[in-house]
C-alpha cells in the first residue's frame, strides 16, 4: 500500500499507517469517526476523507448508524501495536545486516569470521537495538581487557550504554547474565565464568 492515499500537493503530517496504528493499538472492535479525529492532528471531515480513502485501498470497513454516524473497523490483518511493530522492523533490520555481513565476509580471513560470528550473535538477540549495542560495548570491553568481571562491566560499560535500565543490578542481569551469555553459547572466542565461585569472564582470541 502506498505511504499515503494524498494524490499530490502537500505532504500529509498523518500518513495512512499512523490512522491504521489507531485501529491496531485500540482493544474497541471499531470506532468512530470522531474518536479516530481525536487520536490525530487532523480536523474530522479531513478524517472522514482518509477513512474513507482507506477503506477504497481494503484496509478499513465502515458501516452507517444512527443518521449520519459512521463507524470503522480494521481488516488489514493480524492487529500489532506500533511498538511490536517497531521491534519487528528492528530485528528484520538486523538479518538484513547479518545477511549482508555473512555474504561480504565468505572468504574473509578466519579472524574477520570471528567478527563476523560475534556479531551474527549480537543480530541474533531478541531485544531493542540499544540493548544489543550495550551487549557489544561489553563484548568490546572484553576484547580490549582480555578478562573482566561483573564490576568492570558494570564501571565502564553501564554508564555509556545504561539502555534504559535504572539500576546497574537489573542492567547486568539483563545484559550481562542473559544476553552476553547467550552470545558466549554462539561464539568460541568468549568464555563465560567458569566453575564455582568464578567470576572472571575471558576473551580468548579469534580461534
Amino acid at each position: 500500500m502506498p505511504e499515503s492515499s494524498n494524490k499530490g500537493g502537500r505532504k500529509p503530517r498523518v500518513t495512512d499507517e499512523d490512522l491504521l496504528d489507531v485501529f491496531r493499538s485500540t482493544s474497541d472492535p471499531v470506532l468512530s469517526t470522531a474518536e479516530v479525529a481525536d487520536a490525530v492532528p487532523i480536523k474530522r471531515r479531513g478524517t472522514l476523507n482518509r477513512l474513507q480513502a482507506l477503506e477504497e485501498d481494503g484496509e478499513l470497513e465502515s458501516k452507517q448508524i444512527g443518521g449520519r454516524n459512521t463507524v470503522w473497523w480494521f481488516v488489514g490483518g493480524e492487529r500489532i501495536t506500533p511498538d511490536e511493530r517497531a521491534r519487528e522492523e528492528d530485528a528484520e533490520k538486523a538479518r538484513e545486516v547479518r545477511d549482508r555481513r555473512r555474504e561480504d565476509t565468505a572468504e574473509a580471513p578466519e579472524s574477520n569470521r570471528a567478527d563476523t560470528a560475534l556479531e551474527d550473535a549480537l543480530a541474533g538477540l531478541d531485544t531493542t537495538a540499544d540493548r544489543r549495542d550495550a551487549v557489544r560495548a561489553c563484548v568490546e570491553h572484553l576484547r580490549e581487557q582480555g578478562t573482566a568481571q561483573k564490576s568492570g562491566f558494570v564501571d565502564v560499560v553501564y554508564p555509556e550504554h545504561p539502555a534504559g535500565f535504572g539500576s546497574s543490578g537489573g542492567w547486568w542481569n539483563k545484559i550481562g547474565k542473559e544476553y552476553l551469555g547467550a552470545v558466549a553459547e554462539d561464539v568460541d572466542v568468549i568464555a563465560p565464568p567458569a566453575g564455582e565461585g568464578s567470576h572472571t569472564w575471558r576473551y580468548t582470541g579469534e580461534a
